[in-house]
């Protein structure tokens, strides 16, 4: 496992501005999102799945944006973001400006 911790995905289809509690799992192999209350898993993607990914900044809240094959964007928010973009950098996801 390369980085695991506490974050919130939006999920815009189930509430628009609503975020959902859960663990974001990074391995070798996989980019996974289980949400805490019902163990559901909101993102679960082989590393080839992952295109790339980039940072924006809402006032003083940091999220990062991973975009897929499929051409979604999931938005994560949280404390773990830096190591979270340190993990991706580390397995070779571009990072976009």
């Amino acid at each position: 496992m390369v980085v695991s911790g506490m974050m919130a995905l939006r999920i815009p289809y189930r509430f628009p501005n609503r975020l959902t509690q859960g663990v974001v799992y990074l391995t070798t192999q996989r980019l996974v999102f289980e949400e805490n209350l019902t163990h559901q898993r909101w993102m679960d993607y082989s590393l080839h799945q992952v295109k790339g990914f980039f940072i924006t900044h809402f006032l003083w809240m940091r999220k990062i944006g991973v975009r897929v094959t499929t051409g979604d964007t999931h938005w994560l928010t949280g404390f773990p973001i830096r190591k979270l973009e340190e993990g991706l950098v580390q397995l070779g996801i571009p990072r976009w400006e």
